[in-house]
């Protein structure tokens, strides 16, 4: 069950401490390695956490219904603009997270889900993935070193 839709005036915002001490956990049960990667796409997804969209959902930024396999009670929806969009259209219905760590272990899961394929978090396009991959390569880790 997803739980409540909240508008994104009531909604409480993520910390950068947030995105930290999750890593921390992330290095714990997922390894070091694991966690080096999902900070530095974290990093890029979120502007090393300063995205609008992080502060409020804890993620990148999910739109709600294209994300399979979600584990129950870990999130609720929240009504926001959508950066990709132009128009009077903008306003989405994202996932919001009850923790970055939650996010971050769908996350992990994603990726082991595709064979180790991070970049297939960004497209499912195989040039698209490779600049991804560049990108993702590019961020350098504060957190986890």
């Amino acid at each position: 069950m997803k739980g409540t839709s909240t508008n994104i005036n009531n909604s409480i915002a993520f910390a950068s401490q947030h995105a930290i001490d999750a890593l921390r956990q992330i290095e714990v049960t997922k390894g070091k390695d694991r966690a080096k990667l999902l900070e530095k796409m974290l990093r890029l997804e979120t502007a090393h956490f300063t995205s609008g969209q992080y502060k409020h959902t804890g993620s990148a930024g999910m739109e709600d219904g294209k994300w399979p396999n979600l584990p129950q009670g870990s999130y609720s929806t929240i009504k926001m603009n959508d950066n990709h969009l132009t128009g009077a259209a903008k306003l989405r219905t994202f996932i919001k997270w009850n923790s970055v760590y939650s996010f971050l272990l769908y996350l992990s899961d994603y990726i082991d889900r595709h064979s180790g394929n991070f970049a297939r978090w960004n497209s499912t396009n195989e040039t698209k993935q490779a600049s991804y991959r560049k990108e993702v390569n590019s961020i350098k880790n504060k957190t986890i070193i």
